[in-house]
């Protein structure tokens, strides 16, 4: 695949389980909500194989992190507002909304969420969010049908595709149909 997969906001098996098997690129696991959850997140992750493991934050500082690397994660995904200048090995991807775009430099990552639906972009919003694909490594998310996933991609160019986790059911269930249609689209398109 050339667009990249990214799992975000992973918090149980179910969602870790699935999208292992459906063969996405990286996986979130979101730390603010498994905070106290150290060992179930050490136990999620392995579980699953394939993937990178992305930590998920808006609350943890860099030593935080650095503690939580003995489980795997080596790519850290931190709100705009994490302290940039402390010295940090690891991949960081920073977490932008479209105001926050700029200042961003070639080698560093980032995820872009957009609240419109694709469909609803203007040609400019398409050429700005296109841009900074082109800048920088950029996970885009923004609600779509599946059928524009061969559109976003050709007009957009992201260096991957953020689909979010969610709630189970109940304990241990959760239906993926929907999702199938995406990932039907993606294999198909990418």
């Amino acid at each position: 695949m050339s667009t990249k997969i990214y799992a975000s906001s992973i918090s149980n098996l179910t969602d870790a389980r699935y999208f292992s098997a459906m063969g996405v690129d990286y996986m979130g696991f979101d730390l603010d909500v498994m905070m106290d959850k150290h060992n179930h997140l050490k136990e999620m992750i392995s579980w699953i194989e394939g993937p990178i493991i992305v930590g998920e934050t808006n609350t943890y500082n860099a030593d935080g992190l650095n503690d939580l690397k003995t489980i795997g994660i080596k790519h850290w995904s931190v709100g705009r507002y994490f302290n940039l200048s402390m010295t940090f090995e690891d991949q960081l991807i920073r977490r932008l909304d479209v105001g926050s775009m700029s200042n961003l430099n070639e080698e560093e990552w980032c995820a872009l969420y957009i609240d419109k639906i694709y469909t609803s972009l203007t040609k400019t919003e398409v050429e700005k969010i296109s841009d900074l694909c082109q800048k920088c490594k950029t996970f885009i998310h923004l609600p779509f049908e599946a059928k524009d996933l061969e559109s976003i991609i050709t007009n957009i160019n992201p260096f991957g595709i953020i689909i979010l986790g969610g709630e189970e059911e109940k304990p241990g269930y959760k239906s993926y149909e929907d999702m199938d249609e995406v990932f039907e689209h993606i294999y198909k398109f990418n």
